[in-house]
């Protein structure tokens, strides 16, 4: 019996979507039909100039062997899977994790998400990530103070919030891909939409996980939350 892989790496040219429409694309019809988390390294991935190097927000720590992970929160049930698929299968204590979540109150209300929903799960989600990393940084020894987590612990998972405004764009496709461009996160994770029905929509991932992977300034990790729901975060 070949053994399910945790997680399916694939390369991705880039073609245009007409192009992948009429030849087909390995990397889409992996993305769509994998029940596994498939990761995307695009081979036209811009290198970063020098000022954007100087000026953007470090997160990571190349020294000390920490790696900048984003993971995009949509604030729905499915975040929890999400979170529970990375902390058993892929994040490490060193990792300095960004939960990230974009304000959409129109995606929201469409969705049947109250305010009150989405806030109690992203706080949900920071707490269980927390908590993750005081077990492990407190297994290799790091000193616990009274309040329960390490320092290092505390500071290595930021939650953050874009709220709709003004200074930044509507779309929240384009609010994330900004964030990755002005921060040196190494890895995005986050979850595909799993539109029910046949024909086109059987391969639809969803506008935000198709546009970050096509866009996004770094590798892109989808997570099919149907198909991981029962990973224990271990």
């Amino acid at each position: 019996m070949v053994p399910t892989p945790d997680i399916v790496c694939v390369g991705s040219r880039g073609q245009k979507l007409l192009k992948r429409l009429v030849l087909g694309s390995v990397s889409t019809a992996t993305l769509a039909s994998s029940n596994v988390p498939v990761c995307v390294y695009r081979a036209n991935l811009p290198a970063p100039s020098p000022e954007s190097v100087r000026t953007r927000f470090k997160l990571g720590d190349d020294e000390q062997g920490s790696r900048a992970v984003c993971i995009a929160l949509s604030g729905s049930d499915a975040s929890h899977t999400v979170i529970g698929w990375s902390l058993a299968t892929l994040l490490r204590p060193s990792d300095r994790v960004v939960l990230l979540h974009c304000d959409a109150s129109r995606k929201a209300k469409r969705h049947g998400l109250s305010e009150e929903h989405v806030t109690a799960n992203l706080r949900a989600c920071e707490e269980t990530v927390r908590d993750w990393m005081a077990v492990r940084r407190d297994a290799k020894g790091e000193t616990k103070p009274a309040s329960g987590l390490t320092k290092q612990a505390a500071q290595s998972v930021i939650s953050l919030r874009l709220e709709e405004s003004k200074e930044l764009a509507d779309d929240v496709r384009d609010r994330l891909v900004e964030f990755l461009e002005k921060t040196d996160v190494q890895l995005l994770v986050l979850g595909r939409s799993n539109r029910a029905g046949g024909g086109f929509h059987a391969w639809s991932l969803g506008t935000v996980p198709m546009y970050c992977v096509t866009h996004g300034p770094c590798p892109v990790l989808v997570v099919n939350a149907r198909g991981v729901r029962e990973s224990p975060a271990a």
